[in-house]
């Protein structure tokens, strides 16, 4: 067995390592080994000396970056497969579920078999009160009658009608746009009133909607019979004609307000596998806990209403497809909007001092990139 000691020299100018092994009988012996870039060979086994893997952190390293890349592949898997069925057509039977999720927030205005006693307006806003607070969503149900919905139309046509042809006198464009368009009433348009008035005095469900903004907040009477201390001044801040046209493609996750506020959207027709407005409940407290579950569709008969926090991320779905009686033109001339696709009105309540959007575009970036990872977490868990 040898005693000595290990030592190493090298010659100045020489690419090679002399290793001099020096034992009790002062015996030398030269070892010529390779240079030392081929000595720095990459292995696994375990080695001596002054190997890259030869220390345990090292291996913990080339482990851990054999993990991330791993786990980045994953990814990239996993966001090109839900991408996939993110852009994909709704299929009857997804229509279906979403229509029933969304009737255990409905808000009827009599018991459920229709000959019980009518429920009073104090417990109808009481019970869409607990909805908004608790999920940030609740629907009132025939908002508009059948009659009332088809004049909301007419007026609707000539609103897109007078839109478009100010769009074609400022851009040459003679053909009526895809994807959805926003007729924003201002107040010189002659149906601004009209809607306004139906938020105020609603349509056949009565004031249903002034009522609940109201209590939204914090406009309730006191014992006294004064407003409450607490009632913050809020007035109506948009509305607007919104028509989902084929092709479209889906919005990004948004919030209409980062502060408290109320949106209302109101069907003029059937809203299925067209464009209806995809919704994340629980994210108006910005956590989902048991109020969250897979993203809410918002599949409305035509005259009902949708009612949600503007707090909440959602986003208009695409509507992809044309339909058989969509029509269409030879392009020869300029068609006329006549036709509607998807049409809805649009009201919004904020408050005085938090007027929407109340975000920026980083703020919007992370809105979005939030709204996305809950949609792809409830997917990949479902």
């Amino acid at each position: 067995m040898m005693t000595g000691r290990y030592n190493a020299t090298s010659t100045i100018g020489s690419n090679f390592y002399h290793f001099i092994l020096n034992d009790g009988s002062r015996r030398i012996r030269s070892a010529r080994l390779l240079p030392r870039p081929d000595r720095r060979k990459f292995s696994l086994a375990p080695t001596k000396g002054n190997h890259p893997l030869s220390s345990s952190s090292s291996r913990f390293i080339y482990i851990g970056a054999v993990a991330a890349a791993v786990a980045a592949t994953s990814a990239a898997v996993t966001l090109e497969r839900y991408g996939e069925h993110d852009s994909r057509q709704l299929t009857p039977e997804e229509v279906n579920a979403a229509s029933d999720d969304l009737d255990r927030l409905t808000v009827t205005r009599w018991e459920d078999d229709g000959d019980g006693p009518r429920t009073t307006q104090a417990e109808i806003i009481g019970q869409h009160l607990h909805n908004l607070d608790r999920y940030g969503v609740t629907v009132v149900p025939k908002f508009l009658s059948a009659e009332e919905a088809e004049e909301w139309r007419g007026r609707f046509r000539e609103g897109i009608r007078i839109k478009e042809w100010r769009r074609q006198n400022s851009t040459g464009d003679r053909h009526p746009g895809a994807g959805r368009v926003h007729c924003v009433l201002t107040k010189d348009s002659k149906f601004r009133d009209d809607l306004a008035a139906l938020g105020t005095d609603g349509g056949s469900s009565g004031s249903v909607l002034m009522n609940l903004a109201r209590r939204y907040f914090g406009h309730e009477h006191a014992s006294d019979g004064g407003p409450r201390p607490t009632a913050i001044p809020f007035h109506i801040t948009q509305l607007q004609f919104l028509e989902a046209r084929p092709p479209s493609t889906n919005q990004i996750w948004h919030r209409d307000n980062v502060s408290p506020g109320l949106t209302v959207l109101v069907a003029l027709t059937d809203v299925t596998d067209n464009g209806p407005t995809e919704l994340l409940p629980g994210t108006h407290r910005r956590r989902r806990g048991a109020e969250g579950g897979r993203p809410l569709l918002a599949v409305l008969a035509e005259g009902d209403a949708v009612v949600y926090d503007s707090r909440v991320i959602h986003r208009g779905r695409g509507y992809r497809s044309h339909r058989v009686d969509d029509g269409g033109g030879d392009g020869s001339a300029a068609p006329e909007p006549t036709l509607l696709y998807r049409p809805a009105l649009v009201l919004r309540w904020d408050a005085d001092q938090t007027p929407p959007p109340g975000s920026r575009l980083f703020g919007t970036s992370m809105i979005a990139s939030l709204g996305s990872f809950y949609a792809i977490c409830d997917w990949v868990m479902t």
